[in-house]
């Protein structure tokens, strides 16, 4: 009998969704694919399935993911960076701020942007982003809030 390959009916982009099915928010999976796309270099993945299938899956992934981003109202934006933040940041309040004030200042968002993705798409998500994250360094206790004694 020949031994069949467990991972036979799995595609590429089964192995990106089960590299994504962890992460808890739409923007934390906008920042995991952004980290493959630019460290693709999953030796398993790529022998399973081939570097340019994983690459198109990463792509189309990233896009789905980015436009299903962009369909949220900004509310439900502002809760799913803030769980985000919260989730890489160990829900430590300084540690979230500091979390913000470098994407602010470094606009890491940028290197969110998914190579499929058009002008006004882009221009869309990064003023959304920019206003979510000045609404952040203003909440209570960040160190955008003011105090006065």
């Amino acid at each position: 009998m020949a031994e069949q390959n467990r991972f036979d009916k799995f595609d590429a982009s089964d192995f990106v969704n089960l590299a994504l099915s962890k992460i808890p928010s739409e923007f934390g999976r906008l920042a995991l694919l952004a980290d493959l796309r630019d460290q693709n270099d999953d030796e398993l993945a790529n022998m399973l399935y081939g570097k340019e299938q994983i690459d198109q899956a990463l792509r189309r992934k990233h896009r789905e993911i980015f436009l299903a981003w962009l369909g949220l109202s900004l509310t439900e934006q502002l809760e799913d960076v803030a769980g985000y933040l919260a989730n890489e940041g160990g829900n430590n309040g300084a540690t979230i701020a500091k979390l913000v004030q470098r994407w602010v200042q470094e606009k890491s968002y940028e290197r969110l942007r998914p190579t499929l993705a058009g002008e006004s798409e882009w221009r869309l998500f990064s003023s959304d982003l920019q206003t979510i994250l000045q609404l952040l360094l203003r909440r209570p206790g960040s160190p955008g809030e003011s105090h006065h004694g």
